[in-house]
C-alpha cells in the first residue's frame, strides 16, 4: 500500500513483458522489433457498437469513408484484446452533443463490462483543464445499470478524467485487483450540479485487492450525490486505498449524499482512508463494519451525526497517527464512535473545531466508546464543545488514556 501522499505506481506488467521478448530475441542474434500498447481513440459521442469487434480497429461503419470509434465500440475492441489497451478521447467540437466545452456520452443501455486491462483515459480530451469535459451520462440506461465495470481479466484497468451521473447502479465498479479510479466527478456534472447515482459513487467489491480510489493530491475523486455511500470497499477487498477524495459535496459544498461518503464493510481489509474531504454525511461520515487492520488519517469531516463509527466486529483500527490527526467537527452525536469491536488507537485528532481553529456546533460526545475491547488507546486528542462527555465509555475494557485536551 503506498504511503500518505506518495503517488501509487501505475501497473507496468504489460510493458515489462514485452521488453523481456525484445531481450529474448536480441539475445539470440535476431533484429528486435518493439510493438507499442493498443491504443484506440474515441472520437465520436454517439453509442453505436463496433462493426467488427476484434479486428484492431475501432469503427462503428456508420459513417462512409469515416473512422467513427465510439465509447462503447473502443470497449468491444479493448475486450476482443488480451493485451492491456488505452482508450483515448479526441472529440471534435463539430460533433453533435458538444456544448459549452463538454462532450456528453449518453448510452442507451448498458456499456459492456471491461474484461481486459484497460485504461479509460478521458484526461486525454483536447479541453481538460484539470476537471472533466466527458461525460457519461447514464439517465437512458434503465434500472440497476452500471456506469463502468472493471471484471474477469481486467486487473490494472484505470478508470480517469470522466463525469459519470444518473446510473440507477453503481457509478464506477471493482471487481478485480490493481484498478485505479481517479480525477472523476461522480455524482456530478462538470459545471457542479448534481447527477445523482442510484447505487454507490465507486464500489471495490469481490475481494479486490491493491486498489486505489484517489491517489496522490492531484488524483482525488470530486463524489457528490449517490443514493448509497460515496465510496464502498465491501466483500473481502484487501490492500484499498482511498486518499485525496471530496466525498458528499461537490466543489461548490452544496450537493448532499445520501449514504455513508466512505463505508468499508464486510470482511475488507487493510485499508488506507487519508486525506479525504467528507461533508453532508446524514449518518456517519466514515463508516467501518465488520473490517480490521483499517488506518483512517488526515481526513476533514464535517456534518454528519457521528464523524467516524467503527462497529460490527472491527479490530485493528487506527484513527489519527502522530501529526496525521483528523479535523471532524458539526457533528450531532459524537466525533468518533465505536462499538463492539477491540485494539482502537485514536491519536491526535481534532474534534469540534475546523482546520483555522473555529469552533463547530456542539455536539454530545467527542468520542463515545460502547463495548470496545481490547487495547484501546485514546492519546493526544483534542475535545471541543461536548454537550455530555468528552469522552464516555460504557461496558468497555480498560481505556488508556494520554494526554486528551477538553475545552468547552
Amino acid at each position: 500500500m503506498a504511503q500518505r501522499g506518495q503517488k501509487r505506481q501505475r501497473p507496468t506488467g504489460g510493458i515489462i513483458a514485452k521488453l523481456l521478448v525484445v531481450f529474448a530475441v536480441a539475445s539470440a542474434g535476431l533484429a528486435p522489433t518493439l510493438f507499442a500498447l493498443p491504443t484506440v481513440s474515441v472520437n465520436s459521442t454517439r453509442d453505436l457498437p463496433d462493426a467488427n469487434a476484434g479486428d484492431g480497429v475501432c469503427d462503428t461503419g456508420a459513417i462512409s469513408g469515416q473512422t467513427e470509434c465510439t465509447l462503447r465500440a473502443a470497449i468491444q475492441e479493448a475486450n476482443s484484446d488480451p493485451a492491456p489497451t488505452t482508450v483515448s478521447f479526441a472529440i471534435p467540437t463539430t460533433d453533435g452533443n458538444h456544448a459549452g466545452g463538454i462532450w456528453t456520452i449518453a448510452p442507451t443501455n448498458g456499456l459492456p463490462a471491461i474484461t481486459t486491462p484497460t485504461t479509460i483515459d478521458a484526461t486525454t480530451q483536447p479541453g481538460w483543464a484539470g476537471e472533466p469535459v466527458v461525460v457519461l451520462d447514464g439517465e437512458d440506461t434503465g434500472g440497476g445499470t452500471i456506469g463502468l465495470e472493471a471484471s474477469v481479466d481486467a486487473a490494472g484497468s484505470q478508470f480517469l478524467g470522466l463525469s459519470v451521473v444518473r446510473f440507477a447502479g453503481d457509478g464506477i465498479r471493482i471487481n478485480v485487483d490493481d484498478a485505479v479510479v481517479a480525477q472523476n466527478f461522480i455524482g456530478i456534472y462538470p459545471d457542479g450540479s448534481s447527477g445523482q447515482i442510484g447505487d454507490a459513487g465507486v464500489y471495490v467489491t469481490n475481494g479486490a485487492t491493491g486498489v486505489t480510489v484517489g491517489g496522490s493530491q492531484n488524483e482525488g475523486n470530486v463524489i457528490g450525490s449517490t443514493q448509497d455511500a460515496g465510496i464502498r470497499v465491501n466483500d473481502l477487498g484487501t490492500s484499498v486505498e482511498v486518499s485525496f477524495n471530496t466525498v458528499g459535496q461537490n466543489l461548490a459544498g452544496d450537493v448532499r449524499e445520501s449514504g455513508p461518503p466512505i463505508f468499508l464493510n464486510d470482511g475488507a481489509s487493510d485499508i488506507l482512508v487519508d486525506n479525504n474531504i467528507v461533508a453532508n454525511a446524514p449518518f456517519n461520515g466514515i463508516r467501518v463494519r465488520d473490517v480490521s487492520n483499517v488506518t483512517i488519517t488526515n481526513n476533514e469531516i464535517v456534518e454528519s451525526s457521528d464523524g467516524i463509527e467503527v462497529d460490527a466486529g472491527s479490530s485493528n483500527i487506527v484513527i489519527g497517527t502522530p501529526g496525521n490527526g483528523n479535523i471532524i467537527y458539526n457533528t450531532d452525536l459524537a466525533g468518533i464512535r465505536i462499538s463492539d469491536s477491540d485494539d482502537i488507537r485514536i491519536e491526535e485528532n481534532i474534534i469540534g473545531r475546523d482546520s483555522q481553529g473555529n469552533l463547530g456546533s456542539e455536539t454530545n460526545d467527542g468520542i463515545n466508546l460502547d463495548n470496545a475491547q481490547g487495547d484501546i488507546q485514546i492519546v493526544r486528542n483534542s475535545i471541543s464543545g461536548a454537550l455530555f462527555d468528552g469522552i464516555q465509555a460504557r461496558d468497555s475494557a480498560p481505556v488508556h488514556l494520554t494526554e486528551n485536551l477538553f475545552f468547552d
